[in-house]
C-alpha cells in the first residue's frame, strides 16, 4: 500500500504541475534588467552538472516553497530515526526502528472508517537534487513549510528535484523547473506510513566502513527521479525509514571501494553490505631492453573482465590500479615483428593478489599450431580454438581458425597446456594435453562433435500455435553454453547482487538470454510457435512449455543419440484461468514473504500485501503455503475453468514440546543434541541441546507427530516418536534414556608379514575412520549387537565381515588383507592419438562381476588398483562424442599379487 500512496502522491503533484498549480512568481531582474543566458535547456544536463560539480552561483536565487503533513492517528508520527546497528530485537521479532508497527503498512487510509486526519510532522528535511547534485537542503519549520533556496545560472528554467524526508513515512518527490530570480510554489505533500530497512557495512575482515554512500531504489522501480541516499555512519550502520515495503537494490559505493550491489525486502533488520577495497597491482617486465620495450602485460581475475593489456613502460615498469580483492593471473608477452621471428613471454604467475609488486622475467616461448577438424575430418574454418596453462584456470590464450581450420595459439613458454576448440553448430571438443618444450611442437588435431537438435511447435487447444512460449528442458547431461556465455552470466549475476568487479573501457558486447540466442537448454517460440534446441549433447531432455495466459503442457521425454536431430516435437497448452490468492495472520493482516509451493514444483511469493499469482492453470492444482512462525496450509482446488483466489489464513505455530534425557543410573545428561523431525514435508526440522539438568524445550512447533533424534559423544545415539499437541505447554515432559554405547578396536594387518596397514579406511555400521600408524580404528558409540565391517585400503584387497558386541564395553577384530593387484594402460584410436574420457570396466574372466570402473585422463592413460589375483578382462567404451566413430574394444589379461600389470594398452577401430 505504501507504493501505492506515494505513486499516488506524486502523480498527483505532476498532474497539478501540468495543469500549472506551480506559481513562477519573479523575485526581481538581474543587474542589467534580463535573466541572462544559460547554455542548456530545462531537461538538459549541463557541463558542471554532468561533471558533478556545483553551478555557477547567480544573484538573485530560484526559490522553491512547500509543505508536507502526515498522516496520524493509525500510525506513529515522524518516528525518530533510530542511529544504532541492527539489534537482536529487530531479527527476532521483526518490529521497525523504535518499535515502529509494520502491519500499519498494509491498511489503505480510509479504507476502515473516516479519512486519516493529517498534522505536521514534528521533524521534516526538504532537499532538492539535480543530476544527482545536492542543490540545497533546508528543515520545515512547524507548520511543516519548507523553503529552498537555489544558486542556479541565470537563464531559462532548469528541472530540479525536490526531495521531502519525514522519518517512519514514505519520501515525498516532486520534480519541479526552477529559474534564476523566481519562486515555485509546489503543492502540499500527503504522507503516509512507509517501510524500513537497518543494515551495516562492513568490508571482508567483518569490520565497519564508515561513509559508505547507499542509495536505493524498488523492484521494480517506480520511475524515481532520484534514488534514496543514506551514509553509513562510523560503525558501519544505516538507516532508511522513508523506503516502501517490498524488495529493494541497495548500491553501496565509496571513495577507494569497488561498488557493492544486494537486495533486501523492507521491512528487514540486519542487512549486511560487504565491500571490497581497490588496490594496485604494480610490476616489472625483465629481459633485454629491446624486448621488453615491444613487451605486453596482460592481467586476468576473477573480478575483472574484460582482461586488462598495457604496454610496458620504458623500464619495464607497469601498473593496473583500483583492483578488486580477489585471484589474478598475471603474463607478459613479446609477440613477432615478422613471420619466423623468435617470440618472448614470462612464465604465467597465478593467486596473485592486488597490493604487491611482481617481476615477470621474458624467456624463448614457442606457439602450438592446432588443427580443428569435423567428425568426418573436414576442416571447420572459423572455430575458436583455446589454450590453457595447466595449472592456471586464467589467462586462456584464444584464437580463430582460419578457412582450413588452423590456427597458431601463443607465444607461451616450455610447460604443460590443454587445448580445446569449439565451433557454432558443434559440441566443444574433448580437451587435449599437450607439452610445450623448446623445441617446435607439432600441430595437434581437434576434433568437434557433431551436436544433437530438437525442434517442435507450441499450440493452445484450439491447434493455434502460441508464440513468445518459453520451453523449459530438463536434462540428464551436462551442458557447457561457452566461455563467452559463462562471463555474460557472471557479469549479470555480479549486477543482481554482490561486487561488482572491475571493468575498464568499453565494454565488450554481453550476449544475453533474450537477444534472439536459446542459452544452454532454453527456448522460446517465435511467431509461427516454432522453437528450437541446438547444439545438443546426447541424452534424455524433458520438454514442457509454459506461457503467462495459458496453462502449462504436458512433458514431453526425449532421447538423443549423438548427432541425432529430433523434429516435429509438438506442446499443447491448455486454456488455463488466473490462479492467485493473498496470505493473511490471524489477526488478518498481509503476510509478506510467504513461499507459496505450486505442485509442479514452481514457487511464487507473497508481495507486502500478502498477494500473489502463479499464472494460468487448469484442473486440479495442490498449493502449500508457508511463513516463518506459522503452521503451513495445505490448499486443494479444482479450477474448473473458473479464475481462483485463494485468501489463505495462517495461524501461528504454537506447538510446544518439552523433555528430559538421563543415563541408565536415571542421572541427568547434559550437552546432549536434540533433533526434533516432523512427520511429513510440511514442518521444518528444529535442534537444541539439553542443559546441566538435562532438560531441553522446543516452541513455536508446528502440532503433529514427529520422531526425536538424540546424540551425544560418549552415548549411543538414539531416536523416539512424539506428538506435539496444539497450543500451550504440554501436560508432561517427554521421559528419554541413553545407554552407554560399545567400542570396537579393528586392527588392519598384512597377510604373512602382519605389518600394520597404515590409512586403510575402515568402515563400522556406517561410521567411517582411517587406520592410525599401527593398523588400528576405535569405533566408539556403537548401539546395535551386531556391526558390519568393511576395510580397503590402497594396495590391498578389501575384506567385508560382521562382529557381535562382547559381555563388556568394548571388542578387538584384527582384520589381514591381500596384497591387491592392478592394471595401468593407454586408450587410443585407431590414428594412435590419446582418447581421453574413455570408459574402462574391468570384470571377472567370465564377465560375471565387475572389479572397478576407472575412464582416462586427457592424455588417454588409465589406472586400477585393488584387484584380487586371477585373469580378468578389460572392456574400453569410447566417450558419448566419439560413440558413433568409434568401436568398443575388449581384451583379457591376468593380474598378480602385489604386482601392477603395467601397458595393457587398447586401441578403438572406426565403425
Amino acid at each position: 500500500m505504501q507504493r501505492r500512496t506515494q505513486a499516488l502522491l506524486v502523480g498527483l503533484a505532476a498532474g497539478l504541475a501540468a495543469a500549472g498549480a506551480l506559481l513562477l512568481r519573479g523575485c526581481g531582474p538581474g543587474p542589467d534588467g534580463s535573466a541572462g543566458e544559460i547554455g542548456e535547456a530545462i531537461d538538459g544536463p549541463s557541463e558542471a552538472a554532468a561533471t558533478g560539480a556545483p553551478l555557477e552561483p547567480a544573484a538573485p536565487p530560484a526559490r522553491v516553497r512547500g509543505a508536507v503533513m502526515v498522516e496520524v492517528g493509525g500510525a506513529v508520527e515522524a518516528a525518530p530515526p533510530p542511529s544504532q546497528a541492527p539489534g537482536e530485537k529487530d531479527m527476532v521479532e521483526g518490529t521497525g526502528p523504535d518499535g515502529y508497527d509494520p502491519s500499519a503498512l498494509d491498511k489503505e487510509p480510509g479504507a476502515d472508517g473516516p479519512p486519516v486526519p493529517l498534522a505536521p510532522p514534528r521533524e521534516c528535511k526538504a532537499r532538492a537534487w539535480r543530476d544527482g547534485f545536492l542543490l540545497a537542503e533546508a528543515a520545515c519549520d512547524a507548520a511543516g513549510a519548507f523553503q529552498l533556496d537555489l544558486a542556479l545560472p541565470a537563464g531559462p528554467a532548469a528541472a530540479v528535484t525536490v526531495e521531502v524526508l519525514v522519518p517512519g513515512h514514505l519520501r515525498g518527490v516532486l520534480t519541479a523547473p526552477a529559474q534564476a530570480g523566481t519562486e515555485a510554489v509546489l503543492p502540499t505533500l500527503a504522507l503516509g506510513p512507509a517501510s524500513w530497512l537497518k543494515g551495516q557495512v562492513i568490508d571482508r575482515r567483518g569490520q565497519p566502513v564508515g561513509g559508505v554512500k547507499i542509495e536505493a531504489t524498488p523492484l521494480p522501480g517506480l520511475g524515481e527521479p532520484e534514488p534514496w541516499r543514506v551514509d553509513s555512519d562510523a560503525a558501519g550502520a544505516f538507516v532508511l525509514d522513508t523506503v516502501p515495503g517490498g524488495p529493494l537494490r541497495l548500491r553501496a559505493s565509496g571513495q577507494g571501494l569497488a561498488l557493492s550491489v544486494v537486495e533486501a525486502f523492507a521491512p528487514e533488520a540486519g542487512v549486511v553490505i560487504v565491500v571490497d577495497s581497490l588496490q594496485d597491482l604494480s610490476g616489472t617486465v625483465l629481459g633485454d631492453p629491446a624486448l621488453v620495450a615491444r613487451a605486453e602485460v596482460r592481467l586476468e581475475g576473477s573480478s575483472l573482465w574484460p582482461p586488462l593489456v598495457q604496454k610496458a613502460g620504458p623500464g619495464g615498469e607497469f601498473l593496473f590500479g583500483d583492483l578488486v580483492d580477489g585471484v589474478y593471473g598475471l603474463v607478459a608477452q613479446v609477440r613477432a615483428q615478422q613471420p619466423g621471428e623468435q617470440e618472448y613471454a614470462s612464465i604465467p604467475l597465478e593467486n596473485l593478489s592486488p597490493g604487491g609488486h611482481v617481476s615477470l622475467a621474458l624467456i624463448a616461448a614457442q606457439r602450438v599450431p592446432v588443427q580443428v577438424v569435423s567428425p568426418d575430418g573436414s576442416p571447420v574454418a572459423r572455430a575458436r580454438v583455446t589454450l590453457g596453462y595447466a595449472s592456471v584456470g586464467l589467462l586462456q590464450q584464444v584464437a580463430e581458425a582460419d578457412d582450413a581450420g588452423l590456427a597458431d595459439l601463443g607465444p607461451v613458454v616450455p610447460g604443460p597446456y590443454v587445448v580445446r576448440a569449439d565451433a557454432d553448430g558443434y559440441l566443444p571438443s574433448e580437451s587435449l594435453a599437450v607439452d610445450v618444450g623448446a623445441t617446435a611442437l607439432a600441430r595437434q588435431t581437434l576434433t568437434l562433435v557433431r551436436p544433437g537438435r530438437i525442434t517442435g511447435t507450441v499450440i493452445d487447444d484450439d491447434g493455434r500455435p502460441v508464440p513468445g512460449a518459453s520451453i523449459m528442458v530438463d536434462a540428464d547431461t551436462l551442458y557447457s553454453p561457452g566461455e563467452a556465455m559463462i562471463r555474460a552470466r557472471t557479469f549479470s549475476a555480479l549486477q543482481r547482487g554482490g561486487s561488482l568487479g572491475v571493468t575498464r573501457g568499453t565494454v565488450p558486447p554481453i550476449p544475453l538470454v533474450g537477444e534472439g540466442e536459446a542459452v544452454g537448454t532454453w527456448a522460446e517460440t517465435d511467431e509461427r510457435g516454432d522453437f528450437s534446441l541446438d547444439t545438443l549433447m546426447p541424452g534424455r531432455y524433458r520438454l514442457r512449455a509454459v506461457h503467462g495466459d495459458h496453462a502449462g503442457s504436458a512433458t514431453a521425454i526425449v532421447d538423443l543419440s549423438p548427432g541425432e536431430r529430433e523434429d516435429g516435437i509438438v506442446l499443447t497448452l491448455g486454456h488455463g484461468v488466473p490462479l492467485g490468492g493473498r496470505v493473511l495472520d490471524g489477526n488478518r493482516q498481509p503476510i509478506a514473504g510467504a513461499r507459496i509451493e505450486l505442485a509442479d514444483g514452481s514457487e511464487v511469493t507473497s508481495d507486502g500485501f500478502g498477494m500473489w499469482s502463479a499464472g494460468h492453470r487448469r484442473g486440479k492444482q495442490r498449493v502449500v503455503i508457508r511463513a516463518a512462525g506459522m503452521v503451513p496450509a495445505v490448499v486443494e482446488v479444482d479450477l474448473e475453468n473458473q479464475a481462483t483466489s485463494i485468501e489463505q489464513v495462517l495461524l501461528p505455530a504454537e506447538g510446544a514440546l518439552e523433555g528430559r534425557v538421563r543415563d541408565g543410573n536415571d542421572q541427568a545428561i547434559a550437552g546432549v543434541r536434540v533433533t526434533l523431525l516432523p512427520a511429513g514435508e510440511l514442518a521444518p526440522t528444529e535442534v537444541t541441546w539439553t542443559d546441566a539438568r538435562g532438560l531441553f524445550e522446543f516452541s513455536r512447533l508446528v502440532p503433529g507427530t514427529a520422531t526425536l533424534e538424540l546424540d551425544h559423544p560418549e552415548y549411543a545415539p538414539a531416536s523416539k516418536r512424539v506428538k506435539v499437541d496444539k497450543g500451550g505447554r504440554p501436560a508432561a515432559p517427554v521421559e528419554l534414556a541413553l545407554a552407554r554405547g560399545w567400542s570396537l578396536e579393528v586392527v588392519v594387518r598384512a597377510v604373512g608379514s602382519g605389518d600394520p596397514i597404515a590409512g586403510a579406511r575402515v568402515e563400522v555400521d556406517g561410521q567411517v575412520w582411517a587406520a592410525d600408524e599401527a593398523g588400528e580404528v576405535r569405533a566408539a558409540r556403537l548401539a546395535r549387537e551386531r556391526v558390519r565391517v568393511k576395510v580397503e585400503a590402497p594396495g590391498w584387497v578389501g575384506v567385508s565381515t560382521s562382529f557381535v558386541r562382547p559381555q563388556g564395553l568394548s571388542g578387538t577384530l584384527v582384520l589381514d588383507l591381500d596384497e591387491a593387484a592392478g592394471l595401468d594402460g593407454e586408450v587410443t584410436d585407431e590414428r594412435g592419438e590419446p582418447v581421453g574420457g574413455a570408459r574402462l570396466i574391468v570384470r571377472t574372466r567370465d564377465g560375471s562381476t565387475v572389479l572397478a570402473e576407472t575412464t582416462t585422463d586427457t592424455e588417454g592413460r588409465w589406472s586400477v588398483e585393488g584387484l584380487p589375483e586371477g585373469d580378468v578382462s578389460v572392456e574400453a567404451i569410447p566417450p558419448p562424442g566419439l560413440a558413433e566413430l568409434l568401436a568398443p574394444v575388449t581384451l583379457r589379461t591376468d593380474v598378480r599379487r602385489g604386482h601392477v600389470t603395467r601397458e595393457v594398452d587398447l586401441r578403438f577401430d572406426r565403425l
